[in-house]
């Protein structure tokens, strides 16, 4: 596929709401800064709005990155992205600043480990687009979504008290990212060309999200706080729904779903620890 033809095709195409808000990459963001908020309710405004205007920048450079390979099958979001790439890398311009002005105003502990992370973080993103990476991509993104959005709870409360919490999100979000692998999988070489590790868990979605709940439950029942286990059992149900009727849905559809899945956290803005 060449990518000179994607613009064309992508501005005929009109959007609706839920649609743009996955394409424009608002999806992770916002999923972020709920769990973030779940996690640890006191976290601060300045905290909350600078995670989701990181991982936002996060999403956009991957995905231009992503779009520039014209021998790979672009997703929807990549097309959209390449069509509109001047404008997302002024706004990313944008952005940049306004992160910094963001974290400035971030309590010192919670911006050493923001900072702590971005360097993983840049290193990943590198490995991703210029090397051979042997490590599940879904699993790392799972785990540094779980601990950016779990950190400010960590160091409030303490490891060793976030980390079952963390724990079942992060393998939420390894569920939900394998989930979409699996979606967007168009041929047998495709299939194979995942990680084995991917591969094992797409191929056991059911499985594994029925022992994700079970874990979830156990977890609640023995620290009696149950907002984040009660908002990871609703998501990996909507998961399996979404993955049992994935033949009557599009691909952008499914995406979308996944998205929404993780939105969970809405449902429990009013639970505080």
């Amino acid at each position: 596929m060449s990518t000179a033809a994607l613009p064309s095709a992508v501005e005929r195409r009109g959007y609706s709401f839920p649609a743009l808000w996955h394409l424009t990459s608002l999806d992770a963001p916002l999923v972020a800064m709920l769990w973030t908020h779940l996690f640890a309710p006191e976290v601060s405004i300045y905290a909350t709005a600078a995670l989701g205007i990181a991982v936002w920048m996060l999403y956009v450079v991957d995905r231009l990155l992503d779009a520039r390979n014209p021998n790979t099958f672009l997703e929807e979001r990549h097309r959209f992205h390449h069509a509109h790439r001047r404008t997302l890398i002024a706004l990313l311009l944008i952005a940049a600043p306004v992160l910094i002005i963001l974290m400035s105003h971030v309590e010192p502990s919670l911006r050493i480990a923001r900072i702590g992370l971005a360097l993983p973080l840049g290193i990943y993103l590198l490995a991703i687009h210029s090397t051979r990476w042997r490590m599940p991509k879904e699993l790392a993104v799972a785990l540094f979504f779980a601990i950016a959005c779990s950190a400010p709870a960590a160091l409030s409360y303490g490891v060793p008290h976030v980390f079952p919490f963390a724990s079942i999100f992060s393998a939420l979000c390894f569920l939900n990212c394998a989930a979409i692998a699996r979606w967007e999988a168009r041929t047998p070489d495709e299939w194979q060309a995942m990680h084995p590790l991917t591969r094992f868990v797409a191929r056991n979605l059911h499985l594994l999200g029925g022992g994700l709940i079970l874990l979830a439950l156990a977890i609640a029942l023995v620290t009696r706080e149950y907002a984040i286990p009660l908002a990871c059992i609703v998501s990996a149900l909507l998961l399996a729904v979404a993955n049992a009727k994935r033949a009557h849905l599009s691909r952008l559809s499914l995406r979308i779903v996944a998205d929404a899945a993780l939105l969970t956290p809405l449902l429990f803005l009013f639970v505080r620890r």
